[in-house]
């Protein structure tokens, strides 16, 4: 409609309601019902968008003239206001404007297709309804999908041209095929009879199809008769007329056609259960396989845009952080003095038969049935081992830019006599990177996600548990930081960048002193070292900008501190490296090195990046530069505002993690020979702030710019190896809605919904077949998709969504949305698979009986006032001997 109805605003124009029709044609002050036009005011022609004349026209500007509350209620979107775009959403009811115009460009020879991979032949172009000749008149680019006209005159004639085209999708994968047949039968010399039939189809790759791409199998069937006889009488009758004569014979020709289309769809995507094969095609709404989709974080993992050192996490009152009180102290090397061991590698597949490590858990290669039994390989060995991300955490091993001393300091234990750190589990170490996406509210990013391996097997690969973990030695936490970390691996509030360094050839590069030692102080260009060999190898020697004589002379009085507390293998090991940062590759070691030992200096920033030799395997870590820039933008960022997560591991006294009490174990598995036990872990972002295990820091309020995280270890006493096989930030296409849903809350105390724990997640065949107590199995028909590629028996994941309610009060709802714009009026029946679960979380719902929780669907253009909704009552799974998905298991329907 073009005006509010039953307002007092009924009789005026959107136009005029939201000031954009105040002028006539000659800019006179006089409404005409047409848009005001003006450049500047109301429209920016450069990028095409409407300017409202008034502050939140769809807001507090419409709420002022209304007359009644109860109008200004209902029409008035606020809320697009108060929130944000995603937020806004929710509150479909008032989403309701729209805005449509048509606009005449420029004459140009050129016209976009907006599509690709056009059939050839296919365009047809005419100008002022003639139609034009393709090279003569315009060429057509089918490959990019662009016309251009070649007649100057049609252009300069300013008639409209028009294009019409076959657009085929860039990634088509449904086969059409297209068979016709003519008869035609001459009953006598005056008489034939004619027949047609067409016949076009299209043969989909799969089964399931979703809705827009269904497989047509359409047939037409046409038939004509055409009658044809001499007439002479019609000739004589002519002649009769004056001043007219013809001797030519006249003819009666008669034509009639008729014809029918039948449309059908390919048997391929028929229902295929027992009582409803070939009753109707199927096409997919949702099918769920990417509702829920993950950023890998796992790589790179190292380098550039990868994980580097983690900085100091900041203490000051600001930052509601007590764990760090060294980092305080900027003007002195004090912030690294509790700074533990941490290396962090991705195996060679060469280093895997290494003899003196056979089978060492933490060393081990993992296949992806390990874990993920129901996993097929979709290629022959691409994908057969898991690419595991391994960390390696010994919080009584001195870490990079550690200066602790054997007699303490006032925020460290110090030294002992043998190089190892006291207190261990006071000390920590952590890695940090940068993140590609940065909204999570946009992104809808709700979880971190993770499977790992426990820390406490036997590293030689008995069955029995590592016996260091009896003690509780091994207990700590993994805390992971998500917001704006600082930059400043070596506090000093100065950008620090390797190719900014001088070398022996080359003038003008100045650098100051800080208390880590060199930083550049010009701003950095480039992200690539000098040409010159000399000054790369200058350049190259880490993030304290000094090689190891330049480390010694530096820490000299450091080095005097220790000499006398540390025995003489030790303080030799520590002169030679003084800020413990030199690089060695894995493959720089001898033959019977452990692999973990083989990877215990691959992290180090001084000489990670030697010239290319000509050697048949690179012996770096990366090509580019050490820097204090986690994100690229060629500034140091030192703010700390982040959300916090603890992450509790606890031994078990049998191998394992301790789950009981645990929030963010959700599943185990136990490999085949008994000897390996893998943990699914699940932390929501969105925690209460009653929580123990979360900590808003330096007054972050939303997840709107989440630009770093950093992940870090603490509260261990004894080395500790993290083996994770997938790390990730999940994210969902369907989103949480968050307001009351309508009459379903009346009732309710509004207190009461913040207090409902509300999560969507998502189960699949390969990576839940065995979970409990209902691993996740196939629901009844539905079977797993075949992968294209190189393996012809490798089988796709098979997914569904998965809704986790806790403390829901009764009478009260939840639901998840998605916005949709779909026509489902030419079908028939929805149907969609549920399956229903007990959920022990101490709300009382494990002892839900069938019947009292229902599962709805809600479908229209709002989510409160105008929808369809169906309703069914649920039958809770409580039958742990019987797979849900058998026929004999009993449903309601």
């Amino acid at each position: 409609k073009r005006f509010l109805p039953e307002t007092n605003l009924a009789g005026i124009p959107l136009l005029r309601v939201f000031n954009l029709d105040r002028l006539n044609v000659q800019n006179d002050p006089q409404p005409d019902g047409v848009f005001d036009f003006v450049e500047g005011v109301t429209i920016n022609t450069r990028n095409g968008r409407i300017i409202f004349p008034k502050l939140e026209p769809f807001g507090s500007a419409l709420a002022e003239q209304f007359d009644n509350p109860v109008d200004s209620a209902k029409f008035v979107y606020s809320q697009l206001y108060d929130n944000t775009q995603f937020v806004a959403r929710e509150f479909a009811e008032f989403n309701r404007f729209t805005i449509e115009g048509s606009y005449k460009s420029s004459v140009s020879s050129e016209i976009s297709l907006g599509a690709f991979n056009i059939p050839p032949g296919s365009v047809s172009v005419s100008a002022g309804g003639q139609i034009l000749r393709e090279g003569v008149d315009y060429e057509v680019d089918y490959n990019i999908g662009r016309v251009k006209i070649l007649n100057d005159a049609i252009l300069n004639a300013g008639v409209p041209i028009k294009v019409s085209f076959e657009d085929n999708t860039l990634f088509g994968f449904q086969t059409k095929t297209m068979l016709g047949l003519r008869a035609d039968y001459t009953l006598n010399k005056h008489v034939t009879l004619g027949a047609t039939y067409l016949h076009l189809f299209e043969r989909p790759y799969t089964q399931k199809v979703n809705i827009g791409d269904d497989p047509i199998n359409n047939r037409i069937f046409g038939l004509d008769v055409n009658y044809s006889n001499e007439a002479p009488w019609l000739t004589r009758l002519v002649d009769k007329l004056p001043l007219y004569s013809t001797k030519e014979k006249s003819t009666i020709t008669f034509s009639a056609e008729t014809a029918a289309l039948k449309p059908g769809h390919s048997k391929a995507i028929n229902e295929d259960t027992a009582d409803d094969k070939d009753k109707g095609g199927v096409v997919y709404l949702d099918d769920f396989e990417g509702s829920v989709s993950s950023i890998d974080l796992r790589s790179p993992f190292i380098g550039n845009n990868g994980w580097v050192l983690a900085s100091v996490p900041r203490n000051d009152e600001n930052n509601n952080n007590p764990m760090f009180p060294e980092a305080e102290r900027t003007d002195t090397t004090y912030p690294g003095v509790n700074r533990a061991y941490v290396s962090w590698f991705r195996i060679d597949p060469s280093l895997r038969n290494q003899g003196v490590d056979q089978g060492n858990p933490y060393t081990l290669p993992i296949r992806q049935q390990e874990i993920f039994p129901n996993f097929t390989p979709t290629q022959q060995f691409g994908d057969t081992y898991a690419q595991i991300f391994d960390i390696n955490y010994d919080p009584a091993r001195r870490g990079s830019y550690n200066f602790d001393v054997p007699g303490g300091t006032p925020y460290s234990a110090g030294l002992d006599s043998d190089g190892s750190l006291l207190a261990p589990e006071t000390r920590w170490a952590g890695i940090m990177r940068a993140l590609n996406t940065n909204d999570f509210q946009a992104a809808n990013i709700e979880f971190i996600e993770f499977w790992m391996m426990s820390p406490y097997l036997d590293t030689t690969g008995a069955i029995g548990g590592n016996p260091e973990a009896a003690d509780g030695g091994m207990d700590g936490y993994i805390y992971f930081n998500l917001g704006n970390v600082s930059e400043d691996i070596m506090p000093d509030s100065r950008k620090f960048f390797e190719n900014g360094l001088p070398g022996p050839n080359t003038q003008g590069r100045r650098t100051t002193e800080t208390q880590w030692g060199r930083v550049p102080l010009s701003q950095q260009i480039t992200n690539a070292f000098d040409i010159d060999v000399e000054n790369r190898r200058a350049q190259d020697v880490g993030l304290d900008g000094l090689n190891d004589d330049g480390e010694r002379q530096k820490f000299a009085n450091y080095l005097a501190a220790v000499q006398g507390g540390v025995s003489p293998a030790v303080y030799a090991q520590i002169e030679a490296d003084p800020s413990n940062d030199n690089f060695r590759h894995y493959r720089d070691f001898p033959d019977d090195t452990p692999v973990l030992e083989r990877y215990s200096r691959f992290f180090g920033t001084e000489g990670n990046t030697p010239e290319n030799t000509g050697s048949t395997f690179v012996m770096s870590s990366t090509q580019l530069p050490d820097a204090e820039d986690l994100d690229g933008d060629r500034t140091l960022n030192e703010t700390e505002s982040y959300f916090q997560y603890r992450i509790p591991i606890k031994y078990d006294g049998d191998r394992g993690i301790e789950t009981e009490g645990n929030p963010f174990i959700t599943e185990s598995i136990v490999s085949e020979d008994d000897r390996r036990i893998w943990y699914r872990f699940r932390v929501p972002l969105n925690l209460l702030e009653t929580d123990p295990n979360f900590k808003k820091v330096g007054g972050i309020q939303d997840f709107r710019s989440i630009r770093f995280m950093r992940m870090y270890f603490k509260g261990f006493r004894k080395k500790v190896n993290f083996r994770f096989a997938t790390l990730e930030l999940v994210r969902n296409q369907w989103r949480r809605y968050q307001q009351p849903l309508g009459e379903t809350c009346l009732g309710v105390d509004p207190s009461d919904f913040d207090q409902t724990q509300f999560e969507v997640n998502a189960v699949n065949i390969e990576e839940n077949s065995q979970r409990q107590p209902f691993g996740y199995a196939l629901p009844p028909g539905i079977s797993r998709e075949q992968a294209l590629g190189v393996n012809i028996n490798a089988l796709q994941n098979e997914q569904a969504l998965a809704i986790e309610i806790c403390d829901l009060e009764d009478g009260d709802a939840r639901g998840i949305f998605k916005n949709l714009n779909l026509d489902l009026r030419v079908f028939s029946k929805l149907k969609m698979f549920v399956h229903a679960e007990p959920n022990d979380c101490g709300s009382g719902l494990e002892d839900i009986q069938d019947g009292e929780l229902s599962v709805f669907i809600r479908i229209g253009s709002d989510f409160k006032n105008n929808f369809y909704e169906y309703e069914i009552p649920l039958k809770i799974s409580n039958d742990f001997t019987v797979p849900y998905n058998a026929p004999e298991y009993p449903r309601v329907v």
